[in-house]
């Protein structure tokens, strides 16, 4: 791909990313939010074996499928972490989550960047996905087995998980 069309196809993900998360609300009322955490932990794991296995095109569409689930994850998790923390906690919580992502990204970043130029594009992103699944098995997977359904607005979680 032309380095010219790096820029469109950056301003296409972040699209992608802005639509995901502004129906990611209304997924959740639709099909839950356990399968949706899940499609959050599984959507990058198989765009970055895609886009492994698959370049041109057909990697670049299954990398918007990270896309999707960073927009529904955004929404979902600050949703789930509004839901379950007291006010006075809540900005401090948001701020050191937003600090760990920030903190991996700067660290995974130059190592993802020196990979590429040692060992190769497709051998990073396949890497990549095996890091990613086993994010999902050791810190998602867990919360999705244990966590209490998000309760409708006005109940405590208590009373939304009852029949």
């Amino acid at each position: 791909m032309p380095l010219a069309y790096f820029g469109v196809l950056f301003a296409s993900y972040n699209l992608i990313f802005g639509f995901a998360g502004r129906f990611a609300a209304r997924a959740s009322k639709r099909y839950g939010g356990r399968p949706l955490f899940a499609a959050v932990g599984i959507l990058p794991i198989i765009a970055c074996f895609g886009m492994a296995s698959f370049f041109g095109w057909g990697g670049i569409v299954l990398g918007t499928l990270g896309q999707i689930g960073r927009g529904l994850g955004a929404v979902l998790f600050l949703n789930a972490l509004n839901e379950r923390i007291s006010s006075a906690f809540r900005a401090t919580v948001i701020s050191v989550a937003q600090l760990g992502t920030r903190a991996s990204f700067a660290l995974l970043g130059p190592l993802v960047g020196y990979g590429i130029d040692t060992w190769g594009l497709q051998s990073v992103l396949s890497r990549l996905g095996m890091l990613f699944s086993m994010v999902f098995v050791v810190l998602l997977l867990p919360l999705i087995v244990r966590a209490v359904p998000l309760s409708p607005a006005g109940q405590s979680p208590t009373s939304a998980a009852r029949p």
